[in-house]
């Protein structure tokens, strides 16, 4: 169980982290969440009933930082994490007898594994999607901030105040340099209802002192792959993988 540094995304879940753009939004993610058990992280699954449809374990199995991996800064003694919320349900139940002797397996809740909140959108306020830098000499967060719009147009058209940007799910790994910190973007499948809104795919770049975005730049497919650099003669470039409608292939950018 650590306990420090602090964590970089949402652990457990409670009523402190349900969204609350409005006092009714809040009220009705606190009705689907009376149906749940509850609690801080490593809240163990639950027996589904009537009355519980099981466990909602938070970040999720699909949602934290997952298999991106993080880009450490040895000169400065930074790390950087990307990660996003993404919660499950996890409950237990009896076996069919004639396929199994253990007493209890995994069952499935009524929808679906996934958790969605009230009125289609997410049941925790965001970001959804976020990067967390490390001051590893202190063991204390530097900055957070969220990446990339989400489903920030989807918040709008629900009659709610621009929020800006809250986090999507389509990250890849970071690709650290001398100055700044790159990340891929692009739409991808709903996780917990954190679907970037618009089908884009850009790489970004961030100031990695203060994480200031200071450039955006369209891709002609979504990255699926963590950036990574190399020079060829006088030329540099950035290249990653991508993937999208049954196809995968490699890109790579340069100046001209």
């Amino acid at each position: 169980f650590p306990t420090r540094p602090p964590p970089f995304d949402v652990q457990g879940i409670s009523d402190d982290v349900l969204i609350d753009f409005t006092p009714e939004l809040k009220a009705e993610a606190k009705e689907i969440l009376s149906k749940y058990r509850t609690g801080p992280l490593y809240t163990p699954p639950v027996l589904m009933t009537d009355e519980l449809n099981g466990t909602i374990q938070m970040p999720g199995w699909g949602g934290g930082a997952n298999w991106w991996g993080a880009a450490v800064d040895p000169e400065t003694g930074m790390l950087y994490v990307p990660s996003f919320t993404s919660p499950i349900v996890v409950g237990l139940t009896a076996p069919d007898a004639a396929r199994s002797n253990f007493k209890y397996i995994r069952g499935r809740s009524p929808g679906s594994f996934r958790l969605a909140g009230p009125r289609g959108l997410p049941l925790t306020k965001p970001p959804y999607g976020r990067i967390t830098a490390y001051d590893l000499t202190k063991g204390e967060i530097a900055w957070q901030r969220a990446h990339g719009d989400g489903i920030r147009q989807q918040i709008i058209d629900a009659g709610i105040p621009d929020p800006g940007p809250v986090g999507s799910s389509s990250s890849t790994g970071p690709l650290l340099t001398k100055t700044l910190l790159f990340f891929g973007q692009g739409s991808r499948t709903s996780r917990g209802g954190a679907e970037q809104s618009a089908n884009t795919a850009v790489l970004n770049a961030f100031d990695k002192k203060t994480g200031e975005r200071i450039h955006s730049t369209p891709l002609p497919e979504r990255p699926s792959g963590t950036p990574m650099s190399y020079s060829v003669g006088d030329t540099q470039y950035i290249a990653m993988a991508w993937s999208g409608s049954g196809r995968s292939g490699l890109m790579s950018l340069a100046l001209p």
